[in-house]
């Protein structure tokens, strides 16, 4: 992989966790023109990105709710068990 595609997978990427500025997103528009791999990248990210969004959507819709301390309690299981395994204590 050239750097310069490096480059430009790593902001298709960004473009998903935050909004690109103009230069960016210009910088990756000229480079997808020129570069099918890239390209065929950038659609891919795209599809996987629309693809779990709609497992999320169907997730909600059919998951059973859980309470409020339920969730507290499912979270402060895990913060703990994060706790232990950092400081080596193991399970």
């Amino acid at each position: 992989m050239k750097h310069f595609c490096g480059n430009i997978s790593r902001l298709l990427s960004d473009g998903y966790e935050r909004e690109l500025t103009l230069p960016e997103r210009m910088r990756i528009r000229m480079h997808l023109w020129m570069c099918r791999p890239c390209s065929n990248y950038g659609n891919s990210l795209g599809l996987i990105n629309r693809l779990l969004a709609d497992m999320r959507r169907h997730a909600d819709e059919h998951a059973p709710c859980l309470s409020d301390r339920d969730r507290q309690k499912i979270l402060t299981a895990v913060r703990e068990t994060a706790v232990r395994e950092t400081s080596g204590q193991g399970g």
